[in-house]
């Protein structure tokens, strides 16, 4: 219900933004040379929500443990440029705080990067950087059955390898949407998922070999600066022509 209340436009710049930013990535991606599941992590990172989705697609196409370490410190260097940069921009572009919101939700690549240059814009811009957040976020149910497909689809069963968690995700969805569970349960919930995020991080970081990670050199940070290049200034110039 939140995601449809933003109406059509908002939700015309993500899907657009998305689609975009994940062929041309893996474009430029085969163009600098770069391994395949290294584009597909940053891109995964970079269109949708950033480490999430790079944890989640790295064991779906059989990652290397370096490309996935390296990826999401990829990811994390350009959320904290986005932080300090985007509410600059947003106030010299002149943005309205709905234009704002939408921008950051659409472009900036983790949840808590969106909340904190949104939030540093505005109130109102936070509000609405979350829900379109949100959409953004969804995008990685069908993100993770198509990776599984084209990974697998020749080798073994898509049951076999079917990411089984995204229907529990949805699950999960419909449940909280339908009112089934309490605040409580709710506020809860949400604490475990935090801390199990973060315990996920601290794995993906006691797993990674440096040495291995410098040998890749400073193709991840080319593939990154150019995926979050694309995708700010693209989802900037679709809602110039689409809000106004």
């Amino acid at each position: 219900a939140e995601v449809t209340s933003l109406g059509g436009a908002p939700l015309l710049v993500v899907c657009v933004t998305v689609a975009l930013a994940l062929g041309l990535t893996t474009l430029f991606g085969r163009w600098i040379g770069a391994p395949a599941g290294l584009v597909s992590l940053i891109g995964a990172g970079t269109a949708i929500c950033g480490a999430t989705a790079v944890l989640t697609v790295g064991p779906i196409i059989g990652a290397k443990r370096e490309e996935i370490a390296f990826a999401v410190t990829t990811i994390f260097l350009f959320n904290m440029m986005a932080v300090a940069v985007y509410p600059m921009m947003g106030h010299i572009l002149g943005l309205s705080d709905v234009a704002f919101g939408v921008w950051a939700g659409a472009a900036i690549h983790d949840t808590s990067s969106v909340m904190a240059a949104s939030l540093a814009f505005s109130e109102s811009a936070g509000r609405t950087a979350v829900v379109v957040k949100l959409a953004r976020t969804l995008m990685l149910v069908p993100l993770a059955l198509a990776f599984g497909v084209i990974a697998h689809s020749r080798r073994v069963s898509v049951a076999g390898v079917f990411p089984w968690f995204v229907l529990w995700f949805v699950l999960a969805t419909i449940l909280n949407s339908l009112g089934v569970y309490g605040p409580e349960v709710v506020r809860y919930a949400g604490l475990v998922a935090k801390f199990l995020v973060v315990m996920v991080m601290a794995a993906v970081g006691l797993d990674a070999d440096l040495r291995r990670m410098m040998a890749i050199g400073l193709v991840p940070f080319h593939i990154g600066l150019f995926a979050s290049l694309f995708i700010a200034v693209l989802s900037l110039e679709l809602i110039r022509r689409l809000l106004g």
